[in-house]
């Protein structure tokens, strides 16, 4: 099972971020506050605050000293439940899992993709370049390839053209990966990958109460 926790920051308000960034750890607040445009803090925090909050809503063990990152930027928690963030415009999206997962979400807009593409797998080049609809096909394997290597922890110049993400399984080093796109908001792609091979996903959206103080239950499913 995947839990999937996604928030539309367009519920809440800089009040709320304000109130939640007394709250966390020194250096929570100083990743947050770096960025210019409130939306850019509001991605940054409220992706950790659905990890605290989900450990809680848990009974599990959170704390902000054991939130690490890897030489590769991935974060993770010490003997935590396995997770990964993502985040685009509106949206901030977080899975959880007992295994290895990456996500990825991507707001569709027009982009030159040629720059990009001189990265990608030789055989997605190919169905991209024979592709009725290039943007939209190019969206979904971008977001495919990145939660793919997120799940990895690897980084994303290094590992765009090693495989192909056209395919739903991905074997790579003696190791099989699942890649799912998902259909969950309109103009947007998300794509999930992890090391399940029948996976179930659970989807929950979140309203402004889940992070208000000693209220964890405003999740609709």
């Amino acid at each position: 099972m995947i839990e999937v926790y996604y928030l539309d920051i367009r519920l809440v308000q800089e009040e709320l971020y304000m109130e939640l960034l007394e709250d966390v750890d020194s250096f929570v607040r100083y990743d947050s506050e770096k960025y210019h445009s409130l939306r850019d803090k509001m991605h940054r925090l409220f992706g950790r605050i659905i990890v605290e909050k989900y450990h809680e809503l848990k009974g599990k063990p959170f704390r902000w000293k054991d939130w690490k990152i890897t030489s590769n930027g991935k974060p993770y928690l010490l003997n935590g439940i396995h997770f990964n963030i993502t985040h685009s415009h509106d949206y901030v999206v977080v899975a959880f899992s007992d295994k290895r997962v990456g996500v990825d979400i991507e707001l569709i807009t027009e982009i030159d993709t040629q720059e990009i593409l001189n990265h990608f797998h030789v055989d997605e080049i190919s169905h991209l370049e024979t592709s009725t609809d290039h943007l939209n096909e190019f969206y979904r394997i971008w977001t495919r390839k990145e939660a793919y290597l997120k799940a990895l922890g690897i980084g994303m110049m290094s590992g765009l053209n090693k495989e192909s993400t056209i395919e739903n399984t991905i074997h790579s080093n003696g190791m099989s990966w699942y890649v799912h796109s998902i259909d969950l908001f309109s103009d947007y792609h998300l794509a999930i990958c992890t090391e399940i091979e029948h996976c179930k996903f659970n989807f929950h959206q979140l309203s402004k109460g889940f992070f208000q103080k000693n209220q964890v239950a405003s999740v609709k499913k």
